[in-house]
């Protein structure tokens, strides 16, 4: 078998785009750099000429195995103490299969593989493909050696390789379109146990009977190794019962999981982002959810993969039996909290707020408003839990259409504004479990349009004196307008 710098020159002769500059170097213009704890250092045999490990002061650069040792790959790394007979990592825990192939060969060169990638590898797919196409070869200013930041970022993309470990509840009813994207999203990741909860069709609605059959084959059409469980319902329940009524069933079959409606389509990073922060977050009753959908990911950007938030959103979302137990769909202790005044303590500091959210949870203790996720939002404010947002956003709403239902047909700017994005792996995790303020701000004014102004226009629409009284003189006026309109025309 050759050894591993024989077989990173027969790699470099192949192609003459992959040479490196040559260099004279003198031993006292290398330094050893400090590997990270867990990193094996092979020193049985001792040469004269600088180590492979050490980077030329001279030239400057820096070392790719202490780019991969940094805090953030620091996992990478670790891969290797799963591996004691092994000195270095394997190609495949290396670079996944989109990774450059340009730093596949340095990280080839750098770790020290024991060998040439095997064709059916997937760094052996990434060379060849990079080889018949070498208009695609990025290389840095710096001689032709990938950029090392270029190697990091190839590093942190490799998505987790192990399948997913969480069930899944897919809540459908009567869109056949939306449907297949989100399934073909779920078929991707191939969770092991999948769980359908659907309303029954309306009566008053032509042809939505055959929709939502539609709907259930598309949504049963599993072809790998999973079980599937069902909840049809013969009659319509509405989005209040049959939403909370389908969760309820899920999580009385599993302790944890992610919940998907049939509008909401999750990227691929979605699904590991979720199965790392259920296990993490398993036993902290602070954690409620795990948000998939961040809608100021435009305004506000953290520097670690997620941050903590009393706001929550849905689109796209997983959690435990153990949150899910304080969900209450009538809202019964609403009136003894109403009564402690527990909006205005959860936002001393802003009134506006305060009242708007008190305005919300009336309207839907009262029925006025017939939904199911405002009183999840209750549950989580009223225990002081914290929701989970990722620093971009990992969903799309397809939801929104001339047939919506509970959106509007256009869809709005910030919705336009916060497109999704992939997770980057390994996730960075928050030093602390403490909510930023800021991002509730923001969230506050731009999606929920929080303002004097609105909340103006919100009195006299709820108002009914003032609003008949302005619906009066807006209708005398339009009237006179008209009347002047005819004589200008005569």
């Amino acid at each position: 078998m050759l050894t591993h710098r024989r077989a990173t020159a027969s790699l470099v002769r192949r192609d003459p785009a992959l040479r490196l500059p040559q260099r004279t170097h003198r031993r006292r213009s290398w330094t050893q750099p400090r590997l990270p704890a867990g990193c094996l250092r092979d020193d049985s045999s001792r040469q004269r000429t600088p180590p492979k490990d050490c980077v030329p002061r001279a030239v400057g650069t820096t070392n790719v195995a202490a780019t991969i040792g940094s805090n953030s790959n620091r996992d990478l790394i670790g891969a290797a103490r799963a591996r004691p007979h092994r000195k270095s990592l394997s190609h495949d825990d290396v670079v996944h299969a989109s990774a450059d192939a340009a730093c596949a060969i340095v990280l080839c060169e750098e770790l020290g593989p024991p060998h040439v990638p095997s064709p059916s590898s997937r760094v052996g797919q990434a060379l060849h493909e990079e080889q018949t196409n070498p208009a695609r070869w990025r290389m840095a200013t710096l001689g032709r050696r990938p950029a090392p930041g270029a190697i990091a970022r190839a590093i942190r993309k490799r998505r987790p390789e192990q399948g997913m470990k969480s069930a899944v509840l897919f809540l459908v009813f009567n869109r056949p379109e939306t449907t297949r994207k989100v399934f073909e999203a779920i078929r991707a990741a191939a969770p092991p146990r999948l769980y359908v909860a659907a309303d029954g069709p309306r009566t008053n609605r032509e042809g939505e009977k055959e929709r939502c059959a539609e709907v259930r084959r598309i949504a049963t059409g599993v072809d790998w190794p999973c079980r599937v469980k069902t909840l049809f319902r013969d009659s319509n329940l509405g989005c209040r019962l049959a939403v909370s009524g389908g969760i309820d069933w899920f999580f009385e079959n599993e302790e944890e999981g992610v919940i998907l409606e049939d509008d909401v389509l999750p990227l691929a990073s979605f699904f590991p982002y979720c199965d790392e922060l259920l296990e993490r977050y398993r036993q902290n009753d602070r954690i409620a959810l795990i948000s998939g959908s961040n809608l100021i990911s435009h305004k506000f950007s953290p520097n670690e993969s997620y941050f903590f938030s009393r706001i929550v959103f849905i689109w796209g979302w997983a959690s435990w039996r153990r949150a899910w137990r304080h969900y209450d769909v009538a809202m019964a202790s609403w009136p003894e909290w109403r009564d402690m005044r527990g909006p205005s303590r959860l936002f001393p500091a802003d009134s506006l707020v305060a009242r708007y959210w008190k305005d919300i949870f009336a309207s839907v203790h009262s029925g006025k408003i017939d939904t199911w996720d405002y009183q999840w939002i209750y549950a989580c404010w009223r225990r002081g839990a914290l929701c989970l947002l990722p620093g971009n956003n990992l969903t799309h709403n397809l939801g929104f259409g001339t047939d919506a239902t509970h959106t509007s047909a256009e869809t709005p700017s910030y919705v336009v504004d916060s497109a999704p994005e992939e997770v980057v792996f390994p996730l960075i995790h928050p030093e602390c479990v403490e909510p930023d303020r800021s991002p509730e701000t923001l969230a506050f004014r731009h999606i929920y349009r929080i303002n004097a102004r609105n909340e103006l226009r919100r009195w006299i629409r709820t108002t009914p004196v003032v609003g008949s009284l302005l619906a009066t003189i807006k209708r005398y006026t339009m009237r006179a307008r008209q009347g002047s309109a005819a004589c200008s025309g005569l």
